[in-house]
Formats: structure tokens, sequence, C-alpha cells
């Protein structure tokens, strides 16, 4: 009788090791999850930038929506699309555009979808000089 309670005894406690690392690497891969999904929408955003400063280089002008980048105005040097899709961030939501006198800007309003936020929710903007 002994013998088979160490037995159980020892079985438990390898179980709850193994829980525990169990716990462990899910906890890991959990705190690393948001932040690959901030660095994605910030590849989109970078490749979406990209796109937009060709448009500018063959229209003159920076693009007003991802449409635009869709399909180019009759204006356009350039009759192909700049983008294969309309770029969305990883939540879901279409990047917005902005542009001021001397910069141009493309934001994710982050998970949240609202102006603002900190951590997840903080928006994403990627800007650059118009040129003259």
């Amino acid at each position: 009788m002994r013998r088979r309670t160490k037995y159980i005894l020892i079985s438990i406690a390898v179980l709850i090791g193994c829980f525990l690392i169990l716990a462990v690497v899910v906890t890991q891969i959990g705190c690393r999850l948001p932040r690959a999904v901030v660095a994605g929408t910030q590849m989109t955003m970078k490749e979406t930038m990209n796109a937009a400063q060709s448009f500018e280089y063959d229209c003159k002008r920076m693009p007003k929506s991802g449409e635009e980048l869709l399909h180019p105005p009759p204006e356009c040097k350039n009759e192909f699309p700049y983008i294969k899709e309309l770029p969305k961030d990883a939540w879901g939501q279409e990047l917005m555009f902005q542009s001021t006198e001397d910069s141009f800007s493309i934001i994710s309003y982050g998970e949240d979808k609202k102006v603002g936020g900190v951590g997840r929710n903080a928006d994403l903007i990627e800007t650059v000089p118009k040129r003259n």
C-alpha cells in the first residue's frame, strides 16, 4: 500500500510541474502577441507610405485615401494600382490618411478604434514630409 501511495504522490507532483511549465509558456506567448499585432500594423503602414510616396511622385500630390492608391485618378502618370487592396490595420479598420501643408500621415487608431489611448489602444502614426 505504501508503494502505491508513493507512486500516486510522485505522479501528482509531476502533473503539477507540467501544469506550471505550461502556464509559464502560455503567459510568455500571450505577452508577445500584442507586440506582434502592433508590429504587423506598423509594417502595413510603412508599405502604404511607400505606395503613397510613389503616388506623390507620379501625381504631384499625396493621396486623399486608400481608394486613390487602389484606383489612381486619370491625371496620374501611372494607370496601375499602387496597392493590391485597401490597407487595414491588424484590428480590421481601414488606415486613415491625413495631409497638412508640409506633411502626410497614415494613422491607425489601435485596438479600441478611438483617437488617443495607451498600450494596445494607442494610435499608430507614420508621417513623412511632403516634397516641394
